[in-house]
């Protein structure tokens, strides 16, 4: 899990954990451990490079058509994923 304070709070006192449970936090700065930069990077890189959008809406119906298209596409899946 990544550092954040109300991921820290799990397993004390306030919110205790079952006792099979172990929680093993990311490093502070750990882009290549974390699935959502990698898709960022694929997205910045193939999708929105030099793109131009007249307003929020215009982009906000780009990423989503984006989206549903990357998560339709097996191969950009396993490469974000580094499973070949």
């Amino acid at each position: 899990m990544d550092n954040a304070a109300y991921r820290r709070n799990q397993g004390g006192e306030e919110y205790p954990l079952p006792k099979n449970v172990e929680l093993f936090f990311l490093p502070p700065y750990s882009p290549d451990f974390n699935f959502i930069e990698k898709l960022w990077k694929v997205l910045r890189d193939d999708f929105f490079n030099n793109k131009f959008f007249k307003n929020v809406l215009e982009l906000k119906d780009y990423v989503s058509h984006v989206l549903r298209n990357v998560m339709k596409s097996r191969d950009i899946v396993l490469n974000i994923c580094n499973v070949t």
